[in-house]
Parts: C-alpha cells; sequence; structure tokens
C-alpha cells in the first residue's frame, strides 16, 4: 500500500542584529565629582570623601597607576583620587528565534562518530527526557518518547520534511540510517516555528550532510550474527554547484542461539538450544544534495533520499516462521529556493516544497501466518 502526499509552504524566519552594549563606571557615594584630562574624553569618580563609603583617611589610600591622591579641599567638595576610566564594550549575539521558542532543546553532533554508533535511538537517548522503546535487536523495531509521551506524539522531521503518517503515527527509527545525518536535533514540549506543527511530546528533527566542503569517508564495521555496515560519503563542489552523495548499507542475520522449550515450559525433557530463524535484514539507503547559486543572490536546494529494506519475520520461541517478510520502500524528494536576505539581511525566506512516497509490503508465500 503507498501513500503520497505533497506539501509546499513559506517559512520567515527573523535574525536579530548583533547587540552592542556600552558601560561606564558609575559614580558612588552621596556626592561626587567627574572631570576630563588630556589623557581620555571619559571619567570617572570615586565617592566624595565623608560619604558613607569613605571611612578612612587619605593617607590609608595607596598610590596606583590609575589614580592619583589629591589633598582635601576645606568643604569636603573636592574628590579623593581622579582618573580616566576606559569604556567598557560588550557584545553577544541573539539566540536564534527558532532557537528561543524551544528553550529545551538538545544537538546531537553525528558526523564524526557515525561509524560507531550503531542505531538512530542509540544517539538521541542521550538526551534528558527521551526514552526509545525497542522491539528486538539491530533492525528491529523501535520508537521514541519524550517526557512520557508516546511515540506517536513525537513528530520526526528528515532536513525539514515530516514522516509521520496517519496510518502508522509512530516513526520506525530503525528505518532511518544515520551514516547520512549530520546532526540530530530534540525538542522537548515546544518546537521553532519552521516546523509548522510539533506532536505533543517533542519534535526530532534530522539533518543531513549538507553540500559542499570537499571530503570523502568510508567507514566499515562487522560484527557477531553476521552483521555488517558500510557507510560512504563525499562531497565538493563541481563549477557553481555544491554536491553530496552518502550511501549507508547495513545487514545481520540474526541467528542466535536461545533456549526452546516448545511451549512446556514444565518438562524440561524437550528443551532445546535452537538457532533463531527469519530473522535476518537488508536495508540499503542513498541521499543526494546538490545546491547552487541563482542569478540576482538567489539560491537553490535539490535533495533527494531513497531508502529499502527488507527484513524477516521470526516466530514465538516454539513457532518458527521460515519465509514471511517484509519489504519498506520510501522515497523523499525536497526542493527549496532562497531569496536574498531582505530589509538589510534581517529577513529570510525560504520557499520549500517536498513529496513522499513510502511502500510497506507483507510476503506470506506459504501462508504461515494469518
Amino acid at each position: 500500500m503507498g501513500r503520497r502526499f505533497s506539501f509546499v509552504r513559506a517559512v520567515a524566519v527573523t535574525y536579530l542584529a548583533v547587540m552592542s552594549l556600552s558601560a561606564s563606571l558609575p559614580a558612588g557615594g552621596s556626592e561626587a565629582a567627574a572631570s576630563t584630562f588630556a589623557g581620555g574624553s571619559k571619567a570617572a569618580a570615586l565617592p566624595a570623601r565623608g560619604s558613607a563609603s569613605a571611612g578612612a583617611g587619605a593617607d590609608s589610600l595607596p598610590d596606583t597607576t590609575a589614580s592619583r591622591r589629591v589633598q582635601d579641599a576645606p568643604g569636603g567638595d573636592e574628590p579623593l583620587f581622579e582618573g580616566v576610566v576606559d569604556t567598557v564594550e560588550v557584545s553577544s549575539e541573539r539566540p536564534r528565534i527558532e532557537d528561543a521558542a524551544a528553550a529545551f532543546a538538545t544537538v546531537h553532533e553525528v558526523a564524526e562518530g557515525a561509524g560507531r554508533v550503531s542505531t538512530l535511538g542509540d544517539v538521541i537517548e542521550r538526551g534528558a527526557g527521551v526514552h526509545v522503546r525497542r522491539h528486538g535487536g539491530l533492525g528491529s523495531y523501535s520508537a521514541a518518547s519524550i517526557r512520557a509521551s508516546s511515540p506517536g506524539q513525537v513528530e520526526v522531521y528528515l532536513d525539514g520534511i515530516p514522516l509521520n503518517s496517519a496510518m502508522w503515527g509512530a516513526v520506525n527509527l530503525a528505518d532511518i540510517p544515520i551514516g547520512s545525518l549530520e546532526k540530530v536535533e530534540v525538542y522537548r514540549g515546544g518546537s521553532p516555528i519552521r516546523f509548522g506543527t510539533a506532536g505533543m511530546g517533542g519534535v526530532v528533527n534530522l539533518v543531513t550532510r549538507a553540500p559542499g566542503a570537499g571530503r570523502a569517508t568510508t567507514a566499515i564495521s562487522a560484527g557477531g550474527y553476521g552483521a555488517f555496515r558500510l557507510n560512504t560519503l563525499r562531497s565538493g563542489a563541481a563549477g557553481s554547484v555544491d554536491y553530496a552523495v552518502a550511501f549507508h548499507h547495513l545487514q545481520s542475520e540474526g541467528d542466535f542461539e536461545y533456549l526452546d522449550r516448545h511451549g512446556t515450559p514444565e518438562n524440561e525433557g524437550d528443551d532445546e538450544i535452537v538457532e533463531r530463524e527469519n530473522n535476518d535484514f537488508r536495508e540499503s539507503d542513498l541521499l543526494v544534495r546538490v545546491s547552487a547559486g541563482l542569478p540576482r543572490g538567489w539560491k537553490l536546494e535539490l535533495s533527494n533520499e531513497t531508502f529499502d529494506k527488507r527484513s524477516g519475520v521470526p516466530g514465538i520461541e516454539n513457532v518458527h516462521i521460515k519465509s514471511v517478510h517484509y519489504k519498506i520502500f520510501r522515497n523523499a524528494a525536497r526542493v527549496s529556493v532562497s531569496p536574498p536576505g531582505l530589509l538589510g539581511g534581517s529577513l529570510a525566506l525560504d520557499l520549500t516544497g517536498y513529496h513522499v512516497f513510502r511502500r510497506d509490503r507483507l510476503y506470506n508465500p506459504e501462508d504461515e501466518v494469518g
């Protein structure tokens, strides 16, 4: 059964300029005087003698390079010392509007550690308030729960493309390879406005490798029970076009041994050690991202992700299923057009359109189930 849906939206995000704050040393006490010297244009004075903060005599103040003592004039109107104080400037970048909308957010960098992390679930459950529910070993169904929400209340996006569907509700994290991901953003509760809608539990946004930044990497790993992984990435520029291509392959036989009690746990005489049957899976994923500059400062970006998986359906402990399996095919395409910055660069406008196709099929050639 396949489902097709597409959606086009425009998102406007305002970026605030850098804030600059100038602070000068305030005058203290009840009476103070300021003077201007040739050494600078700004001056600050300490409290006058006789104020509440000046309890010691003038002779108790040490000489320093930044100040000099003066004799008290009759009436106590002269400051204890005069000098030039430099202007202190403090500057900082304001947080982005989308980040300020979700104060409780975690960003997991996976670009450098993709060869060591097993699954997407292993990455996101590092954050606080995130729990991943697994129903088997490598390649088996797994879903995220944020702050005790149900998996269906967590929205999952791939570069801004929603992967949740009305048919399945929750997203199977095992069907999302991490070989093509650069980082994972987890928003607990609220979420940035650019996502349009947010689940009650939160949002998980998967950010793939950006085009450009020429590099080539390949990671190969192997493990027990026939586990094998291949991740390869190539990115760079061809003329005025930046590109990134990532390929992922993962497979496992899953033929571990277990105790089969043949449905009679009280009778240990028929127990035997057997291998798990029909527990294998194979998956492949190909991601292509291209970006190019257009006339008058416009920018065009295209991306296409294709995922294919075949997985066996094993039986319960004493029921051995040999041929039932299912196949998943997913294709997600996106096109984004960005004009030059508006209002002097303070307003960014992106027009994005995407299309998602997914097909799930169950094969039962020998009528072993159902």
